[in-house]
């Protein structure tokens, strides 16, 4: 698996935080085309995705502390060919140092851990 760091979007976040906080977040991964396949709780917590551009990918965060589901509105929307996903992502924010919330039609989650990352198939390289 390729790990891809956030950093480079998530530190230079000083605009609008509506403008910041939305859109594109790995790369050139857009969030806004990404649906929650599962979560996996643990030290690291993992959102497995399906992601556009490249199929399946997991955003990890890892070492965890404290995770809050601020809003939690899982539900599975079952698509014609029987697969099941829990909706679109919306946005990722950092909140300080260690702290990240991330939104979308799943609900609202507040995780404190050292700084996420992708997870992609072997042959996925974001450009």
């Amino acid at each position: 698996m390729i790990k891809t760091p956030l950093r480079r979007l998530l530190a230079p976040w000083k605009q609008n935080k509506a403008e910041a906080s939305y859109g594109r977040v790995f790369d050139k991964v857009d969030l806004w085309y990404c649906y929650l396949l599962a979560v996996r709780e643990g030290k690291d917590w993992e959102f497995d995705m399906y992601v556009w551009q490249c199929g399946d990918a997991t955003l990890v965060f890892p070492n965890s502390s404290t995770v809050l589901w601020l809003m939690d509105t899982r539900k599975p929307n079952i698509d014609s060919d029987g697969s099941v996903d829990y909706g679109e992502f919306r946005w990722l924010n950092r909140e300080g140092s260690g702290n990240f919330r991330l939104y979308g039609e799943f609900g609202e989650i507040e995780i404190g851990s050292d700084p996420p990352f992708m997870k992609y198939a072997d042959d996925f390289v974001p450009r």
